[in-house]
């Protein structure tokens, strides 16, 4: 309990989080390190956000996200930087594949093992495939 107490007041040291904040600048766009996540009450982003660098540098995605999802092209996923929270559950799939776009906007939750597929096999052919994109608008799915 102490510990983590001790861990608490240096990450709310202003001098911590602004190191933080241009460290993670190495590996991230400004707009994914910024917003309700990595705010003066709430750390939660830096964590996710460090935790997340071997999956910026080894598979690209822009976006802090979980090594525990799959997430297809990252090109085709939208996502609003106060709905990061969606990409640190575990066993989620978000399939964007062929310019079928998943939009997530402001405040969307998503619960674990939720899976959000953009094509879909057409019934009568299988070798074809069927689907458009999904908007996600400030609700919470699971």
């Amino acid at each position: 309990m102490k510990k983590m107490r001790i861990i608490k007041n240096i990450l709310k040291s202003k001098l911590i989080v602004t190191l933080l904040y241009y460290f993670l600048r190495i590996f991230y766009d400004k707009e994914w390190i910024t917003g309700k996540y990595f705010g003066e009450f709430n750390y939660d982003g830096f964590v996710w956000a460090i935790k997340s660098i071997p999956t910026r540098i080894f598979k690209r995605y822009p976006w802090p996200c979980s090594l525990r999802n799959e997430y297809g092209d990252s090109k085709c996923i939208h996502i609003h930087p106060s709905s990061l929270q969606c990409f640190q559950r575990r066993g989620c799939y978000f399939q964007a594949w062929k310019g079928r776009s998943i939009s997530i906007g402001k405040d969307v939750y998503i619960a674990n093992n939720v899976q959000i597929i953009t094509r879909n096999h057409d019934v009568y052919n299988l070798d074809k495939h069927t689907g458009g994109g999904i908007l996600l608008l400030q609700i919470s799915v699971g």
